[in-house]
């Protein structure tokens, strides 16, 4: 088991009210290496807060979360961002790139964040990867030189530069034209598939949603699988 939740809820205080608002109630999920799963949902469903808690970037407020079979809820910031470094790749809506840098210089930001000691095998990896999604001609150009589709493709091998055992894609193609769309859902199946990486991707589009292995939707803070024929 890669990534694992167990009985995992999530509130937020109503602000001016005692009252709690219920995002998540207690949802367990398990997810092994080489899985791909999508969940879709309305806005405001907690789509993005389920990834975040998945990611590490948020906490429960009851329930358990397990990486590699080990509970990380009373990891230390430190050890919890190096979990996210090491361990799993992010992809958002907005690829997040640096403006100031390259294509190639912003895929390798990641191995500097982990003080990787193999400055060319990064390296080798990064140009290997930047070909598998046809954009080796591109690496010393900017993100303002590239398409929405370009720096999205890009945002993936950022992912998976540092090789980890999960990737968490929150509305990955949301602002993609319908080809460029296509082509991401294509890429990330290849990848799932290809690298044996377990992959979560959360989405309002049911193109993408049904190219995974699994769908589930999130609705009233449950998590109820979908066949994704």
């Amino acid at each position: 088991m890669i990534i694992g939740l167990e009985k995992v809820s999530k509130s937020y205080e109503k602000p001016g009210s005692l009252k709690k608002r219920e995002v998540l109630n207690e949802i367990s999920l398990k997810v092994d290496s080489g899985e791909s799963l999508s969940v879709i949902g309305p806005s405001g469903s907690g789509k993005s807060t389920l990834l975040n808690i998945l990611g590490t970037l948020d906490m429960p407020t009851s329930g358990m979360v397990k990486l590699n079979d080990k509970n990380i809820l009373n990891y230390s910031e430190s050890q919890l961002a190096e979990i996210r470094n090491q361990h799993i790749g992010f992809i958002f809506q907005m690829h997040h790139l640096l403006p100031q840098l390259t294509l190639l210089e912003n895929v390798l930001l990641p191995t500097i964040a982990s003080n990787s000691n193999n400055d060319k095998a990064g390296l080798e990896r990064a140009k290997e990867l930047l070909e598998s999604v046809n954009l080796h001609d591109k690496i010393k150009q900017y993100p303002s030189q590239l398409s929405g589709g370009e720096c999205q493709r890009a945002t993936v091998v950022r992912a998976l530069i540092n090789q980890p055992g999960l990737i968490l894609a929150d509305e990955p193609t949301g602002s993609l034209d319908e080809d460029s769309a296509e082509q991401l859902g294509e890429l990330l199946s290849k990848i799932n598939k290809e690298q044996n990486v377990a992959m979560i991707v959360v989405t309002h589009s049911m193109e993408l949603a049904k190219k995974m292995n699994k769908m589930y939707k999130l609705n009233h803070g449950k998590l109820v699988g979908m066949n994704n024929n």
